[in-house]
């Protein structure tokens, strides 16, 4: 076989397989030697934490309005709690895209259990009342709403990625759906009311959080927290609790256009100063409970499971009185929040939280062509005869 002159360009061919055998051995050497994973922001796994504390809380807090403070302070942690997790919701999906892995994780990580929780926590129902059981995914159980709720707002990201002036679009929608009954009401009026909170988290960059981490920013959002709660206990016995729950038109809740309108403007300024003060708390180094955070979707499911029951079998009416019974619930919700985001909690909740769907999925493209690149490979290493 004549030997190539050392000067003349490689053929066509020879140098298609050459390629084919760089790219092989690249492979094994990521496969070998794999890239370090991105670490975590504790940042945002102490904020999520700390906000399914308030969301455990919160619903424990609504099973006993006869207790004092109970119901200011429920209405303290609904006025921000749901658009805190909307927001952070938001900023993770940022990268969003309607290309095969993001919708893949959009079936297996929302779409899969919102099903199955839709037929569980309708099922633990059944099984501790009298009421029959329904499986009603366009009508969402209880907490279920957030889950359809969130495949509405990823799915509109690419859109809101588009517009020029997104938050002010989103801020004219959310007052805009107020002046219209809904079909699914309680999950497209929150859907769509709730949404800047969403295309805020969208636009969140770090820069607003290092200007949140001031020390003045710091002392300013303590005394904004201070005043919401003390505000929210004596202003409560005189509103409707429905301006914190985003959920029907001002119609439905017995407004005028022009008042629903102030109304919702209102609460979601106050939603917004407290979304701040809140994100302005939160502690930006790693703690004891930041290792919890990743967790928070078993706290979000795995307490609805437990206050289904409990309101089944009236485990809330052996809570005392007065302000022992509130001191209590703080208490004992607040440690069970924790205990749900524990890899314990994990370990049972995990098929249902994070379903096995891979066996449902058509092979990526990616994976294809990794397969086509490794085929081609295989034959170039081959010897040649002659």
């Amino acid at each position: 076989m004549p030997l190539r002159h050392p000067d003349r360009p490689l053929s066509d061919d020879h140098a298609t397989r050459k390629a084919a055998t760089v790219t092989a051995v690249q492979a094994t050497e990521e496969s070998t030697h794999p890239r370090k994973a991105r670490r975590r922001n504790p940042y945002f796994d102490n904020a999520k934490f700390l906000a399914i504390i308030l969301v455990v809380i919160g619903h424990a807090l609504s099973r006993r309005y006869d207790l004092p403070l109970s119901k200011g302070l429920y209405a303290f942690v609904y006025a921000f709690h749901m658009p805190v997790f909307i927001l952070i919701t938001g900023y993770f999906a940022q990268r969003f895209t309607q290309a095969d892995g993001k919708v893949r994780k959009l079936i297996s990580g929302v779409i899969a259990p919102y099903l199955i929780f839709e037929a569980l926590l309708s099922a633990t129902n059944w099984l501790v009342t009298d009421e029959d059981f329904g499986f009603t995914p366009l009508e969402p159980y209880w907490i279920n709403w957030f889950m359809a709720a969130l495949i509405v707002w990823r799915l509109s990201t690419p859109v809101w990625q588009q517009l020029r002036w997104p938050l002010l679009f989103a801020i004219l929608l959310s007052l805009g759906v107020g002046l219209v009954d809904l079909p699914i009401e309680k999950t497209m009026h929150r859907a769509f009311g709730m949404m800047p909170f969403f295309v805020a988290g969208l636009l969140l960059r770090e820069e607003h959080l290092r200007w949140l981490r001031q020390r003045w920013v710091k002392i300013a959002a303590a005394a904004v927290m201070v005043c919401a709660v003390v505000g929210a206990i004596i202003v409560v016995p005189h509103v409707s609790m429905e301006w914190v729950f985003w959920r029907k038109s001002y119609d439905g809740m017995g407004q005028t256009a022009l008042l629903g309108l102030v109304g919702r403007a209102g609460m979601m300024a106050v939603a917004f100063a407290l979304v701040a003060a809140f994100l302005a708390l939160v502690p930006t180094r790693e703690t004891w409970f930041t290792r919890l955070g990743p967790l928070t979707m078993y706290a979000y499911f795995g307490h609805a499971l437990i206050y289904i029951v409990g309101d089944g079998l009236n485990w809330w009416d052996a809570i005392p009185g007065g302000y022992l019974g509130i001191a209590i619930i703080l208490t004992v919700s607040a440690l069970l929040g924790a205990a749900l985001c524990t890899t314990a909690c994990r370990f049972v909740l995990r098929p249902f939280v994070e379903p096995p769907v891979e066996w449902a999925f058509k092979e990526p493209p990616e994976k294809r062509r990794e397969q086509q690149e490794e085929a081609a490979a295989a034959r170039a290493s081959e010897p040649r005869s002659g």
